[in-house]
Order: C-alpha cells, then structure tokens, then sequence
C-alpha cells in the first residue's frame, strides 16, 4: 500500500482536499460535531475544489445519527423557461454541454448545507464556512490535479466569462501558484451573514438573479425561491449480511443495491470472481437505465430491486461520461457519520459566472434528452438522472462503513469494487480504495463496449464481452474515500488517484 490507514479514537474525515479536511478536523476540535465538520468541509471543497463542484452544482448525503440513516437529494430542478421546443427552435438536436443553454438547472449545494445546519449543527454557521472564506479571500495553493483541470477546461470554456476568473491576466495558474478569488469571498461571507436561504430568497439572491438576468441566463428568481433540499428515504439491501444504504433516486445510488443482490447469487466461494463483478454490473447499468429518474416523475420503491433489467435505450448521439465531482466521508466513534458528493457535472460546470459571484453554474441540465420518448426527457422543472451516489453499510444495527467516489456514470462501479474488498476480502480501507480497478464507462443511453483496467491481470479478455483497454492509475478511475467503525476504532482512508488525505481528529 501506498499509504496508511489512519485511524483515530474520536472522529476521522476523508475528502478529496486536504485543506478540507484539516478545516473539517479544527471545527471538531473546537467542540463541533461531525455535522458542523461537513459543513466546513463541503464549504472549502466549493473553494478549492470548485473545478469539481461549486456553489453552482448539487450534492446528495446520506447521515447515521442515533442509530437511524436518512437520505438528502440536494439536486435542483431545470428552469420552468425550459422545454425542448426551445433547443429545436435554436437549432439544436441536443443539449448543448458548456454555455448559456447547459446552465439550466438550480444549483442544490447551498440548500443542502441549510437542511444539515438545521438539522444537527451545533456551531454558529458563520463560524462553519470561515475557513473557506478565508481560502478564497486570501488563496490557496493551485494543486497539480487543479492544474490539469484548468488546461484541460481552458480551449473549452475560454471563450466564456469563466476566463476572467480562471484565467487571470490572460494566463492558466501552475502547480503552487496562490489563487485567489474575491467575488467567491464576497458570496460566501453574504452566505455567512444572512444565512445560506438567502442564496435562494434572500439578498444575495436579488444579486444572484441581476447577474443570470444580464448573462441571458434561463433561471429565473421563481426558480431559484421555489428549490428545496428533498428529504429522501435511502435505497436500502442486504449483501453478506451487511445493510447497504444509497441514496435515492434520482440520484443512481439504487444501481449498487441491484448489482449486489445480483453478484450474491453468483458467488460460490467468499471471493467473487472479477468476471462475476463486471456481468453483474452490465445487467445492473441496463436495470439503471431503465428505472431512476425523478422521483417526483417515476416513483421508485423497493419493489423495483427485483425487477429484471431490459434492453438499453438505443439513442446514437449521446453525452461522453465526463462527470467531475468531489465527495468526503466523515465517521465517529458514536456511530454517527455523514457521507457526502458534490458536483457542476463536467469540470467547472457550464463555464457561465453570474457576474460578480465568483461561482460557476453546473451543466447537470446537459444530460437531460431532447427525445420525447426517454424517461429523462427535457421537460420544464424536472430532476434529471444524476450519477451522484453516496454509501452508508451496516451490520447487525451498527455502522460499519461510509464511502463514496467522484467518476460521474462510473461511481457505481468503484463503489462496488470498494464493497467487496472490504466486506468479502476483509481489506482496510486504504487497501481497498488503492487496489487496482476497472471502469466500463456507459452512460444510460448506451451499451457499455470497453472496460478499461488499471492491471490487465484484473480479468481475461476471453471471460468478458467487452474489449480490454489498458490504462494508467489515474483519477479516470475515480477518487474514493471511505471512513469506518472497526472493532471500536474510527478508520478512514482516502485515494491517491485525487488529491484527498484521511485526517483523525
């Protein structure tokens, strides 16, 4: 192993930024919960992370307090001045990625916070998003992975206002440059002195609105006053005897519940074979593909984990899966924990700022249909399938484990990957998380026909229908964190395909 399980007699928090996590780790310190933790962690991450999830994305959580889970979906509605008769009329087949026409969804973080700071917080919430005012006030130091986001961004989104923020005087910032970001200062501390409601019904929302209002943007004030976080019970099975909790549709968390009872039936020894893993999970992405969406749209309910799966859905033009998230887990020795994912969808999101703001619209709306057939269909105030998923797993009424990953379509596959490492190879966490991976990567239009492996000796390219791509260990394989309870003991680990550090407290 490349690192250390870390472990601690209190409270560990692993994210995918180590300022967050340290940010996370003081306010325990200083007598916070792991609630108040999350909050501040999530808050750095929209700072330093903000390639991968801003104030302008979503977020979904899963928290264990006193012994029950409960489910958060965090993900905004498209704007009510949406409808396919609208790209038609612009000309297009389909949605367009980056722009003014991919911004077209509410962006759910900050509501997010709200629902949690109301729920368990303990400290003032001023006190909870100081760090990451701090960061964006003063700067942080640009990480090689941050780098490579902007590089990768910049013959993208360099034609957007995106430049004026990214790329001061003309040029991207390098590994170790101090990047600052004055405008995202300023919201945050409005967020901080009004509250984060006032994003959406307050003050700061008459800015907010003024500034999409200039940039021709298509939400609107109404649909930023009517979002609210979604209170979603979890999507809960037995694999092993282990209790597995997802979070609910629309987010694909359902998937790994599926493709566990599915990879149970198969295993004959208490190691599953990797062949057994990967036809598991195509029946479970052509399951996926047929039955999440908005849950406000299409009820789901347990009934529909034992439901075979169908043909995929045949669309020639689809989305590449390009999703870039960050996700953290934050675990105690009460049992409590928080389990946590963030994302504008592709890196940096649309690349529209409102003007003034500092943060970046997501592009979730992008992965919305323009079919009229498809389940995900563009309609007016609708929730698209989001690949966001985040895992908490019991057993026998006890947390066990917290975990989740960024990688868009490919999350459920990692986390299964993580699953059965930890629970049917007995591995520690970081063993689990550094343990060679595979990826199909498929979108919910289209039928998977590559699996590409970290270490071809992971399986035979006779054993499988997919061609074989070898590639690199790299974060195209996604970055996990898990935290957990063992033997009394809080242990976390953290990726090094990202740039995250497991801290105890």
């Amino acid at each position: 192993m490349m690192r250390p399980t870390v472990f601690s007699s209190k409270a560990v928090i692993s994210s995918s930024s180590l300022s967050a996590s340290l940010a996370g780790a003081k306010i325990i310190e200083k007598g916070g919960n792991i609630f108040d933790a999350a909050i501040a962690v999530s808050s750095v991450l929209s700072v330093t992370q903000n390639n991968l999830c801003g104030l302008g994305g979503d977020a979904f959580a899963l928290v264990r307090y006193n012994g029950r889970v409960k489910g958060y979906n965090g993900s905004g509605k498209s704007s009510r001045n949406v409808n396919r008769g609208l790209y038609f009329e612009l000309g297009y087949s389909r949605i367009p990625e980056r722009g003014i026409y991919s911004a077209i969804t509410v962006p759910g973080l900050v509501d997010l916070w709200n629902s949690l700071y109301l729920e368990y917080a303990t400290m003032r919430f001023s006190d909870l998003i100081s760090d990451a005012i701090k960061y964006a006030e003063t700067g942080f130091y640009i990480t090689r992975h941050y780098e490579e986001s902007l590089i990768a961004s910049s013959p993208i989104l360099g034609q957007y206002n995106w430049s004026n923020q990214f790329m001061p005087y003309g040029k991207i910032p390098a590994e170790g440059d101090l990047f600052i970001q004055k405008d995202l200062a300023g919201t945050l501390r409005e967020i901080a002195e009004e509250g984060p409601r006032s994003f959406y019904d307050g003050y700061l929302s008459d800015i907010i609105f003024k500034a999409m209002e200039k940039t021709n943007l298509l939400i609107d004030s109404k649909d930023l006053s009517d979002h609210k976080t979604l209170a979603a019970n979890p999507v809960k099975s037995t694999y092993m005897d282990y209790d597995v909790f997802e979070t609910a549709p629309n987010s694909q968390g359902a998937t790994v519940n599926y493709w566990l009872a599915l990879l149970e039936q198969k295993i004959q020894n208490k190691i599953p074979r990797p062949v057994d893993i990967v036809e598991s999970g195509l029946e479970a992405y052509r399951w996926r593909s047929m039955f999440i969406g908005d849950p406000e749209r299409m009820p789901f309910n347990g009934d529909l984990l034992s439901k075979g799966a169908g043909p995929y859905y045949n669309n020639p033009r689809v989305p590449e899966d390009k999703g870039d998230t960050t996700y953290f887990s934050i675990s105690d020795a009460n049992g409590n924990s928080i389990s946590m994912i963030q994302s504008n969808y592709m890196g940096f999101g649309s690349g529209i700022i409102p003007e003034g703001t500092g943060f970046v619209l997501q592009n979730r709306g992008s992965y919305f249909t323009l079919d009229d057939k498809h389940h995900n269909s563009l309609e007016p105030r609708k929730r698209t399938f989001h690949t966001l998923a985040a895992c908490i797993i019991e057993k026998d009424g006890e947390l066990v484990y917290s975990l989740g990953t960024m990688g868009g379509d490919i999350q459920p596959q990692v986390q299964v990957q993580i699953i059965t490492g930890l629970i049917n190879q007995d591995l520690m966490p970081q063993e689990a998380i550094e343990r060679p991976r595979w990826a199909f990567p498929a979108t919910i239009y289209e039928q998977p026909s590559v699996l590409n492996v970290e270490d071809t000796s992971l399986i035979n390219e006779n054993e499988t229908r997919l061609r074989i791509n070898p590639m690199k260990y790299s974060s195209s394989f996604g970055t996990a964190q898990v935290t957990a309870l063992l033997n009394g003991r809080v242990a976390g680990g953290s990726d090094p395909r990202g740039d995250g550090f497991s801290i105890p407290v």
